[in-house]
């Protein structure tokens, strides 16, 4: 039977205190035990101080914490030396993060669904990896994301039509992947975007009118691709 970190910690919700019973922090021991997990699961990396040590999260390189001290809100693993391996499903778990940020390292495998749960996320960052297979629709479920920033791995598959429901997104970078199909008109519903980029991959179809609704975009880059048509005249 499988063992999740919920399953482990349902046992040490609550502590013998010299006989009597007491609450324990769960969310604080769910959060440290899904970080120790991430880090014995991708087998360690440089600029880990803090990382396997008795002291608190907040402490640990690249983790922030909010103004109360304990929970963490930001996760930045970026250029992390030696950082490698898949995402792990249980990263959902820390469900407090506004800011995941892993890039420039050598990450492999696929997003994992369980992303989603993160809804508290303002910034998902994963640029400059080895990630493979499709975004995960279930990104979609975001609806407090601002950036959202995947360029340079080796995603496939379509982009999800459900990225139209982020309409707190101002940047969507998915420049440099394997990306086929094409670029939906649902694009239109993300008004406060002002950077689109997704070159460098092998969409195809026209380039959607629709974009002409993004008022407040300032960069769109398109090429490298497999487009066809005219320019749309709504886009100037």
């Amino acid at each position: 039977m499988e063992v999740t970190p919920v399953g482990i910690y349902s046992r040490g919700w609550q502590k013998n205190d010299g006989g009597r019973v007491a609450a324990v922090d769960t969310y604080g021991l769910l959060q440290r035990f899904v970080l120790a997990l991430l880090y014995s699961s991708m087998h360690g990396w440089d600029h880990n101080d803090g990382w396997q040590t008795g002291d608190t999260v907040c402490n640990w390189e690249g983790v922030g914490c909010g103004e109360d001290c304990a929970t963490v809100n930001v996760l930045d693993l970026s250029m992390m030396k030696n950082l490698k391996g898949n995402i792990p499903e249980y990263i959902g778990y820390l469900t407090a993060l506004t800011s995941l940020l892993m890039n420039s390292n050598s990450l492999s495998g696929n997003i994992p669904s369980k992303i989603g749960s993160l809804t508290a996320l303002r910034e998902l960052s994963f640029w400059g990896n080895k990630l493979t297979g499709s975004i995960p629709s279930e990104i979609g479920s975001l609806t407090a994301l601002a950036e959202l920033s995947l360029w340079g791995n080796k995603l496939a598959g379509s982009i999800p039509t459900e990225l139209s429901l982020l309409t707190s997104l101002t940047m969507l970078t998915v420049a440099r992947n394997k990306l086929t199909g094409t670029i939906s008109n649902t694009i239109g519903s993300l008004t406060v975007l002002n950077t689109l980029d997704v070159c460098n991959n092998n969409l195809s179809g026209t380039i959607p009118a629709d974009i002409g609704s993004l008022t407040a975009l300032t960069q769109l880059f398109v090429f490298n691709n497999k487009l066809s048509g005219n320019i749309p005249s709504e886009v100037g």
